[in-house]
């Protein structure tokens, strides 16, 4: 469509009493397919009047329709293709250019299904491309002598027909919606009036002619604009500019007074009041204005009403002040882009809502109750309240919203422990407990009434444990649920609706975590994925598991579960995370064992435990966090698994033997032939065990030798578990006494070693004797374990000792079977310490056991008459426990034999 015309700002109607004057106006052909409005209508229609013989007549009686739209940001009487049409207003006023009040009403629908209506100059705004149907209606008074006749053009082009006094002018059918509205004020035709002669001479009182309101605005990066007047746009809107300076004067008239004005300027604040043309602001100095009060004075302030309306950055058009209320906002350093200004007769209708003209920054204030210390003093937006680094839980929370323009406020609640979520509770109530000792775990903000229309509530919390997570917002959960971890610090900010928040608001809250496990059974296929902590598997019905999958879906923390399985005729798969599969399906493939680990923050605040039910055995032990659980090399199909996902700290099932290793069975198979065939003796005792793990072979196990210097094993046992334990110290001094040598028990001094032999009143480390006792079998030094560290072989020291071999002792005997003696050394071998260094470097490493090995060796002999021992942990590729017990005086050569013979199977 072409550009054209539309209407012009004003229709001047001048109408004249004469019977032959039907209509001052200009029409064009309604069949026209574009718009055929003529801007020379106002000229013709003054001149007309002007060369008429009832001139006067005209200008006394005459009525004047005032009617334009809003294109885009400039009221105009022309349509604009670049932009949409958002607004019209109307009006009519007498021959002296009065309002008349309530002289016309008009009305509209959008597409969108909402109904506007107005009256006497007020705007109506609307969407783009939205208006659907508008009407126009007079006041009865002027329905008498006068009708208003519109039409509209459509999107298709083309012109509706002609309306008038409250119908319907509406888009064609084909339309999305109107573009443009013609309208017409017509005098009605003599004999279509009853108007009396008393009522044509009566002459009614004209109301009071408001005067125009000329103001200017120093914008950023433009400098000044252009004076506009009466309600129009000064400054910008939707470019981020801000207003810096103001102008503003009336049109000069014959009442006294003026207009007085002043501006709220960043870094600044509110200057002197100014008046008439002279700026208010600054210019120059990029400092914005952010709010504006103005009122009359003199005759002006008795008579008329001044509205001003700005436009505020982040909150846009804010409603109409009037009088020196302030128009803007407050607190917020927000700047005026744009302001309105317009004269209303003295409490005349306003020219739109006057509920909220300034924005004041609501006062946020908060308090908590910390264990310990009770209420801390009320805080502001932002700041932390509470504590961090000493461990003190918030036990309640107060917080209070104040902004008398606004209504309504906070509200909020707490998930405490022992109670769990309360309910809300609003400005300055609290939320929580006090005197009861019960920490808040977590809590939930939200804004009510018009706060939330125009803010976001943001908090964020410091956790026990976390720190400070990240920022929730409206509603959210800040906290933890189900770690019984307390809340610590809290900070709350408002924010203006479409500001950026504080900060991150990835994980504001973090809730337990639920594993998810499903497993892949024999002769069933897949089970229900299932998160209530469900054995997965079968019992009782034989039933091998094939593949499993486990998964911590959703989790606030970091990190994953991995798992790995040990399958049939493959061994172990290596580790798979997240729901993959771990084993096979469709392949009769058992699992045998099972590992399961946590990563991330997961491993950090949890274990993950775990138990196997197997083929012949049942529920092995608990084990947990990567642990092996399952059995090795027995051939025997994992039936069930039960995992449990625990938070550290929590109770826990207690660990026991989860995993049972069959890798010495046939090793330990072949010895025990070896030692039926070879060294099956009346005077040999001979144990094979593994360091680690299960199965022996044996001869003459538990057959009970006179124990020479192994029955020093004990001593250098409990000696090291005090070492391990800190109830000894190697640098310990102990007292050479002559009760060293003399208690119930005690070897002869005079026998084997380097120390002295009689008491000598000095002072040996528990390193020095411990380390003597083990590299040259020195009686003094066995001597002085038994009597410090064993307490002379009191009851703890005989009870302990018997728990490891079994025995029943009730007093301190030196006889030991090949058995008991192996149970020793592996469980020295076990704790670890020095005590295993010695046993790798004795006087004896070139004799016995050692002799033909090529691997380290720990030991400890013994020679008494006829008795020849050895006690070695032999270090080979998978450590083992060699005890040989002799009498008869069987050679060192034949135990040196005889260890290498069970080495070569072993190794």
């Amino acid at each position: 469509m072409k550009k054209f015309v539309c209407l012009l700002l004003t229709c001047f109607i001048f109408l004249a009493g004469s019977p032959k004057v039907e209509a001052t106006t200009v029409e064009s052909s309604e069949s026209s397919s574009e718009p055929s409005f003529t801007a020379e209508q106002s000229t013709a229609i003054e001149s007309t009047t002007q060369e008429s013989d009832t001139t006067a007549t005209t200008e006394k009686e005459g009525i004047q329709l005032h009617f334009s739209m809003l294109f885009g940001e400039s009221w105009t009487t022309s349509i604009d293709e670049q932009q949409p049409l958002l607004g019209i207003k109307a009006s009519l006023s007498d021959q002296h250019l009065q309002t008349i009040p309530n002289g016309i009403t008009y009305a509209l629908e959008t597409t969108d299904g909402k109904q506007l209506k107005a009256t006497n100059g007020e705007t109506l705004h609307f969407k783009e491309h939205t208006l659907k149907n508008i009407s126009f209606t007079l006041s009865n008074e002027l329905a008498e002598n006068y009708t208003i006749k519109y039409r509209v053009y459509s999107d298709e082009e083309q012109w509706s027909e002609w309306k008038n006094d409250g119908q319907l002018a509406e888009k064609s059918d084909q339309a999305t919606h109107i573009k443009t509205i013609d309208a017409l004020l017509e005098k009605k035709k003599e004999n279509q009036t009853q108007t009396s002669t008393s009522e044509i001479e009566e002459t009614p009182v004209e109301p009071e002619r408001v005067p125009s309101v000329f103001y200017e605005s120093h914008i950023k990066d433009l400098g000044w604009q252009a004076p506009v007047k009466d309600g129009a746009i000064s400054g910008t809107t939707g470019k981020k500019l801000r207003l810096e300076g103001i102008k503003i004067t009336l049109e000069p008239s014959e009442l006294s007074g003026g207009i007085s004005y002043r501006t709220h300027v960043k870094d600044i604040g509110w200057q002197n009041y100014v008046t008439d043309g002279v700026m208010a602001g600054t210019t120059g100095k990029k400092l914005q204005i952010e709010a504006i009060q103005m009122k009359l004075t003199g005759e002006y302030a008795e008579k008329f009403d001044v509205y001003y309306q700005a436009h505020s950055a982040q909150f846009g058009w804010l409603d109409w002040a009037k009088n020196d209320q302030i128009a803007g906002t407050t607190g917020f350093s927000f700047d005026m882009q744009a302001i309105r200004i317009k004269l209303v007769p003295k409490d005349g209708t306003a020219p739109g809502a006057t509920d909220h003209p300034v924005m004041v920054a609501p006062k946020l204030s908060y308090q908590t109750h910390v264990q310990k210390i009770g209420w801390q003093n009320y805080v502001k937006n932002g700041t932390t309240s509470g504590t961090t680094g000493q461990n003190l839980s918030i036990e309640a929370l107060r917080v209070k919203l104040e902004q008398p323009a606004l209504s309504v406020g906070a509200s909020y609640r707490a998930h405490v422990k022992d109670i769990g979520w309360q309910s809300y509770v609003n400005n300055g109530l609290t939320a929580g407990t006090t005197g009861k000792k019960l920490q808040v775990e977590a809590v939930q903000l939200k804004l009510t009434g018009e706060y939330a229309e125009k803010f976001d509530i943001y908090y964020q919390v410091h956790a026990a444990n976390f720190g400070w997570l990240d920022w929730a917002k409206n509603d959210q959960i800040a906290g933890t649920t189900g770690f019984s971890f307390g809340i610590q610090a809290i900070r709350i900010k408002l924010v203006v609706k479409g500001q950026a928040a504080p900060g991150a608001v990835k994980k504001p809250a973090i809730k337990t975590p639920k594993l998810m496990t499903q497993a892949h059974v024999g002769g069933i296929g897949w089970q229900p994925a299932d998160t209530s902590g469900k054995i997965v598997g079968t019992t009782g019905k034989k039933r091998q598991l094939e593949a499993l999958k486990f998964s911590i879906p959703n989790s606030d923390l970091s990190g994953s579960i991995q798992y790995n399985s040990h399958i049939k005729n493959i061994g172990w798969q290596g580790f798979v995370a997240n729901g993959a599969l771990s084993g096979t399906t469709g392949r009769n493939l058992q699992i045998e064992a099972v590992q399961l680990r946590l990563t991330g923050d997961l491993k950090k605040y949890y274990d993950i435990y775990y138990r196997a039910h197997v083929q012949s055995f049942g529920w092995l032990g608990w084990t947990k966090n990567g642990e092996k659980a399952g059995t090795s090399a027995y051939g025997y199909r994992m039936e069930a698994l039960e995992v449990k996902l625990i938070q550290k700290g929590k109770y826990t099932p207690p660990l026991s033997k989860s995993y049972q290793q069959n890798d010495y069975a046939d090793k330990l198979k072949k010895v025990q032939h070896l030692l039926n065939t070879k060294y099956n003796s009346s005077s040999l005792g001979i144990y094979v065990m593994p360091a680690n793990g299960t199965g022996s072979a044996s001869i003459n196990p538990n057959t009970e030798f006179v124990a020479a210097s192994t029955g020093k094993l004990p001593g250098i046992y409990y000696t090291q578990k005090k070492l391990n334990s800190g109830a000894m110290k190697l640098s310990q001094p102990l007292l050479y006494t002559p009760q060293v040598n003399s208690f119930s028990g005690a070897y002869s001094p005079a026998g084997a070693g380097i120390m002295p032999k009689y008491a000598d009143y000095q002072f040996y480390t528990v390193q020095t004797v411990l380390r003597n006792t083990i590299k040259y079998s020195d009686n003094v030094g066995a001597n002085f374990l038994g009597y410090y560290s064993a307490n002379q072989y009191d009851k703890p020291f005989l009870n302990e000792i018997n728990a490891l071999t079994g025995r029943n002792w009730t007093s301190w005997t030196l006889r030991a079977s090949a058995k008991q003696n192996a149970q020793l050394i592996q469980a020295i071998y076990k704790l670890g310490g020095v005590a295993n260094q010695y046993l790798q470097d004795t006087v004896y490493d070139d004799q016995r056991i050692p002799k033909y090995l090529p691997v380290k060796v720990g030991h400890k002999i013994g020679d008494v008459d006829d008795y020849r021992h050895d006690v070695a942990i032999v270090y080979a590729k998978k450590p083992y426990i060699l005890s040989v017990m002799t009498k008869n005086y069987v050679s060192y050569e034949t135990i040196s034999i005889l260890s290498k013979d069970i080495y070569d199977i072993m190794k």
